[in-house]
């Protein structure tokens, strides 16, 4: 429309408007209206009660002076309670040390929901399993790692984090770092209390009421092997297939095939058959279809949940 009303007007002057041009391409069916792709389906975990899942993610700070402060994030994706620590580095032995505290204050979960930080993943050594992941299969619990690259994919965690930084962090003037914790537990006991985040119905202390909540013991924390074992349980992941046809896990390349080129895989490891399997929902209200199903060896032996973290 924006051309023809141009060379309408070198030609004789004064033009019809934008709108009334737009009009008649459109009667005549001389314009086709471009059609955004459709996202592909990316499957999520459902999140029904309290502590079905919790997503972790880790945000980057300095404080005056220099000095550098992780901040772990946990969010219960039902509530979005969170619990949130701060630390010096952010090494896989402090990111375990968040999630203990984590398991003592928000309860143990049913899938703990990590993205690919070094620190959750263990790096770029293939078919290895990190502290973090050893961790959650000492005590029963399943792994989730997210696409690879997508923040949204983790949004409950990313929403937390932009209001952190503007509710707390640039509200705030910190010279050490442990002036931190007194000032983050004032915020956090506002944000359980007062704050009700986006899709949601009431604040997390609320949403959490009448629900049992198991939490970590101390003894139990104390009592952790000073080498983790690989205990027997689920790794997952949410990939998505490239153009051609492959995707990883454990930074192990996987044929998936040029089928999927741009979709959404779900990769289920059950460590103790060393068995890998590739899935994939077409959209929420499909049934799930099993692509594939391969043997994963690990490096070393699988050995069972203890008796007490068993489900």
């Amino acid at each position: 429309a924006r051309t023809i009303q141009r060379e309408y007007r070198k030609r004789y002057g004064t033009a019809p408007s934008l709108s009334t041009i737009q009009r008649i391409l459109d009667h005549h069916h001389l314009v086709v209206h471009a059609r955004r792709p459709r996202a592909p389906y990316r499957p999520h975990p459902a999140a029904e009660v309290p502590n079905a899942v919790q997503a972790t993610d880790i945000i980057t700070r300095w404080i005056y002076g220099g000095s550098v402060v992780q901040t772990f994030n946990t969010v219960d994706i039902y509530s979005n309670d969170v619990c949130s620590t701060t630390h010096a580095d952010k090494s896989s032995a402090v990111a375990c040390q968040h999630l203990l505290q984590t398991w003592k204050t928000l309860g143990i979960p049913a899938l703990a929901q990590f993205d690919n930080e070094a620190a959750f993943s263990g790096g770029r050594y293939a078919h290895s399993i990190s502290h973090v992941v050893r961790l959650c299969l000492y005590f029963g619990i399943p792994v989730l790692f997210t696409p690879l690259g997508e923040a949204s994919y983790n949004w409950p965690v990313e929403i937390f984090n932009d209001l952190w930084a503007q509710r707390f962090w640039n509200r705030h003037r910190f010279s050490r770092r442990g002036d931190i914790p007194r000032a983050q537990h004032a915020f956090l006991h506002w944000y359980r209390t007062n704050y009700i985040a986006p899709r949601q119905s009431d604040t997390p202390a609320r949403l959490r009421q009448g629900y049992p909540i198991q939490r970590l013991r101390a003894c139990w924390a104390e009592q952790l092997p000073a080498r983790l074992p690989i205990c027997a349980g689920q790794i997952h992941a949410v990939r998505r297939v490239n153009e051609t046809g492959y995707t990883s896990f454990l930074t192990v390349p996987l044929r998936v095939g040029k089928r999927y080129a741009g979709r959404y895989v779900w990769l289920t490891l059950e460590t103790a058959e060393q068995r890998l399997t590739v899935w994939y929902q077409p959209r929420a209200d499909a049934e799930w279809r099993q692509l594939k199903e391969l043997t994963f060896l690990l490096k070393e032996p699988v050995l069972p949940v203890p008796k007490q973290f068993a489900r």
